[in-house]
């Protein structure tokens, strides 16, 4: 309520009630596909079907975020619910992991967004 300016702009904070809330229209296309584990450059390299060497490029060249942040170790788990960002490819998350295969790997679902 106390908040007047915003750096150099004046902004000005209005209620409103749930009914006018805007809602999103994303679709995302969901895809189930098999990892060996759930590091980072895996995921995205299975998301965006490109090669493993080319996802640890983009995530060393700072071009990738998780929930919104810059990730640059390629070994970081990722967890359900992650939202996952690479720069020119869109976004995409881990909706569930299902399970696992009779050859220890893991079973995975991902939502990519659809690009408009």
């Amino acid at each position: 309520m106390n908040i007047t300016k915003i750096k150099n702009a004046s902004v000005q904070l209005k209620e409103v009630p749930f009914t006018e809330l805007i809602t999103s229209n994303d679709e995302w296309q969901e895809n189930t596909t098999f990892v060996s584990s759930l590091r980072l450059d895996v995921i995205v390299k299975e998301i965006y079907r490109m090669s493993r060497k080319n996802a640890v490029q983009y995530i060393a060249s700072d071009r990738v975020k998780v929930n919104f942040t810059n990730i640059t170790d390629q070994a970081m788990p990722v967890e359900v619910g992650d939202l996952i960002s690479v720069r020119g490819h869109g976004r995409s998350k881990v909706m569930s992991i299902d399970g696992l295969t009779k050859k220890e790997r893991l079973r995975i679902t991902t939502a990519k967004l659809k690009m408009t």
